[in-house]
């Protein structure tokens, strides 16, 4: 009554442990890429809107539009006005903000804390642009400027100025 043993063996178990390891630990940071350049893409096309329709208004109208409202771009729906002054009208859902104003549009995660409690709190993925001739120091003359808020946001999308925040010429 010769029995044999079926099943793993320590040492192949720790093999096939390690092979998942090793995938994990290439498949995670590549996966976190995807998923980043993805926000940033959806961030980018809803600024690009932003802007096109904002332009679309001026020339109507001769001044920016301070929210949606005037513009011909939906808001997503799941988005609620949290705060509106007489010159910009925040967006928020659980996790993003967007800012339709006559000085500034965007979109970006936003900071701690409950929506609509802060105001204009686009944190570090956001990307913000200024029509010509905002306050802000972008000297880019008849261009909007873009301003990306981290080191990567928006890398090798156009020209970088020197300034606490990346700040983009391309449009």
């Amino acid at each position: 009554m010769n029995k044999e043993k079926t099943g793993f063996t320590l040492i192949e178990l720790l093999v096939v442990v390690l092979i998942i390891g090793i995938l994990t630990a290439i498949a995670v940071p590549q996966y976190t890429r995807a998923v980043n350049r993805s926000r940033l893409a959806e961030r980018l096309a809803m600024t690009r809107a932003l802007i096109d329709a904002q332009q679309r208004y001026f020339l109507e109208n001769g001044s920016y539009a301070t929210s949606a409202d005037g513009l011909d771009i939906i808001i997503p729906p799941d988005f609620t006005v949290c705060t509106s002054t007489s010159t910009v009208t925040y967006y928020k859902n659980s996790k993003t903000e967007i800012v339709v104003g006559s000085t500034v549009v965007g979109m970006g995660n936003i900071g701690t804390g409950p929506p609509c409690e802060n105001t204009n709190d686009i944190a570090v993925g956001g990307i913000v642009a200024y029509p010509p001739g905002s306050p802000i120091d972008c000297p880019t003359g008849n261009k909007w400027c873009l301003v990306c808020f981290g080191d990567d946001t928006c890398k090798g999308l156009g020209t970088k100025n020197a300034s606490p925040f990346s700040h983009y010429n391309i449009f």
